[in-house]
């Protein structure tokens, strides 16, 4: 049964972005508690697959190719990272993914439902109901890394980057085009391919930032 929750959807704004990693200025960052990173495991080796995102409850949003490669989801989980007990501290909690509902013949979106500790509390992005229109402007959050991904003494190692990237929409496909077959549209912002499953967000009625589409591609076509 999909667990539900009044936690209210997360709030920010919309500033001035360039393609950068948020880290470095402030660890924990309150989005490391929705915008999470797909890790697989393979051969003892943690491989950082794309992104996720929550969306309330127990569930998870991503682009189905992120787990294409991926049968075994016993070996597939999001990073769900908050502060610490100490300042400047953080307490990350691998999340399993336990069922992934997805129909690629119709769209990349890949809705997750998570084995959530009873310590976790998602916190949910707010999803708007219409991509955004032509011109408008985007933000997109996704993960990449640096250095090699480990187990060291079976303790994970980690050192992931959250990017923050923005544009604006210069294109749409209602009937799918030359990249993907199902309804999407172009963004002219930097999308590194880890991002994929990534949230794409602007700003819907009364100013409030939602989500409005999910990176799918490494065309930029989302």
């Amino acid at each position: 049964m999909t667990e539900t929750s009044g936690t209210e959807p997360v709030a920010f704004d919309l500033a001035p972005l360039e393609f950068r990693d948020v880290l470095p200025m402030e660890f924990p960052h309150p989005l490391q508690s929705v915008v999470m990173p797909v890790m697989a495991m393979r051969d003892g080796v943690v491989h950082l697959r794309g992104t996720a995102f929550s969306i309330g409850g127990n569930l998870a949003l991503t682009a189905t190719h992120v787990l294409h490669r991926d049968d075994d989801l016993d070996d597939v989980a999001l990073l769900h990272v908050v502060p610490g007990p100490v300042a400047g501290s953080a307490h990350a909690t691998l999340l399993p993914v336990a069922d992934v509902t997805a129909h690629e013949d119709q769209t990349d979106v890949a809705v997750l439902r998570l084995d959530l500790p009873s310590h976790v509390q998602l916190q949910p992005l707010r999803v708007g109901a219409a991509p955004p229109a032509k011109t408008d402007r985007v933000a997109i959050f996704g993960y990449t890394h640096e250095g090699v991904l480990g187990t060291v003494d079976e303790v994970l190692q980690l050192r992931p980057k959250l990017n923050v990237s923005d544009g604006t929409v210069v294109d749409h496909y209602p009937l799918g085009g030359a990249v993907c077959s199902y309804p999407s549209f172009q963004i002219d912002a930097r999308v590194d391919s880890q991002m994929s499953g990534g949230p794409i967000l602007a700003t819907i009625e009364g100013g409030l930032m939602a989500v409005r589409g999910v990176v799918c591609t490494g065309m930029d076509v989302m």
